[in-house]
């Protein structure tokens, strides 16, 4: 059985936010929800899906080092790994690379950081309130025009299975 953190002894994840909002979340859900689910998208998440990422990173990775190497110097962090996952996540989801830096990245960090008592757990809940308005607007851009992407895929597969937008979201 899924077990959440003692909330009185234990600082929670902004993924462990109580109340059960959206409804059916995946990180809330047990049992059969949660099998319904994964049947529903698993085949999104596979060797083979990730594999045609592959040329996309190498390219992005082999221009991110021969930046290095013209540079002579540079720092692992910003100026390699944050610039390779950003392009590797944006082109799997099929969103624009330029919502990374002010959307994605910032909204992460707030909703899958420890949250502290006090005022993390509003900051933490603000994240995820602005990652669903984010995939408000991305799902309804998807419907309006599907791609190959995450996104797209996601929501094909889950509104065939009979998901409302909102659990979608």
């Amino acid at each position: 059985a899924w077990r959440m953190a003692n909330r009185c002894e234990t600082p929670l994840t902004g993924a462990e936010i109580p109340g059960g909002d959206p409804p059916g979340h995946m990180l809330g859900m047990d049992g059969a929800p949660h099998r319904k689910l994964r049947r529903t998208i698993g085949h999104l998440f596979t060797s083979h899906a990730a594999d045609t990422l592959r040329p996309q990173m190498r390219k992005t990775a082999g221009g991110l080092l021969d930046q290095l190497a013209a540079d002579g110097t540079g720092d692992l962090r910003a100026d390699y790994a944050e610039p390779a996952t950003a392009a590797t996540v944006c082109a799997a989801l099929g969103i624009p690379a330029a919502d990374w830096a002010p959307v994605i990245r910032p909204a992460g960090e707030a909703a899958f950081g420890v949250v502290h008592t006090g005022g993390g757990l509003a900051a933490s809940r603000a994240a995820w309130d602005g990652i669903w308005a984010y995939y408000r607007r991305m799902i309804a851009a998807k419907r309006a025009s599907p791609d190959s992407g995450l996104v797209a895929q996601m929501y094909l597969a889950m509104n065939r299975a009979g998901y409302t937008t909102e659990e979608i979201v």
